[in-house]
């Protein structure tokens, strides 16, 4: 029989397995992300939630996320575009720092990073 943990987080059993994330639907996705994303798109807009699609792959809901894999990502493809290559020295000045002092180590932060990034 499983014991509740009074100081748990999440308000769930100790045995009991954290829920998987669950998938987003297209209409959640462009909503989040605020336009459609698409690499190289017509709008600088669409191709900035290309980026973050992209960079919330290593940066799940429930967990710490991989900051280092997420700020690659952002790099790599802010430099693909003209429109989004100024964005570049954002994520090495500002994003760089705050991931060495562990500012991304608590789960959701770098999520949140990535999505309010503009």
């Amino acid at each position: 029989m499983s014991t509740h943990d009074p100081f748990s987080r999440y308000g769930r059993f100790r045995d009991e397995p954290a829920a998987a994330p669950r998938e987003l639907t297209h209409e959640e996705l462009v909503r989040l992300l605020g336009a459609e994303p698409v690499k190289n798109g017509p709008t600088a807009a669409n191709h900035l939630a290309y980026c973050k699609q992209r960079a919330l792959e290593y940066a799940p809901e429930s967990q710490p996320g991989d900051a280092g894999l997420a700020m690659s990502s952002l790099l790599q493809d802010f430099a693909d575009d003209e429109r989004t290559k100024d964005s570049t020295s954002v994520v090495q000045h500002l994003m760089l720092p705050l991931a060495m002092i562990g500012e991304f180590t608590n789960p959701g932060k770098l999520r949140k990073w990535i999505l309010d990034f503009s």
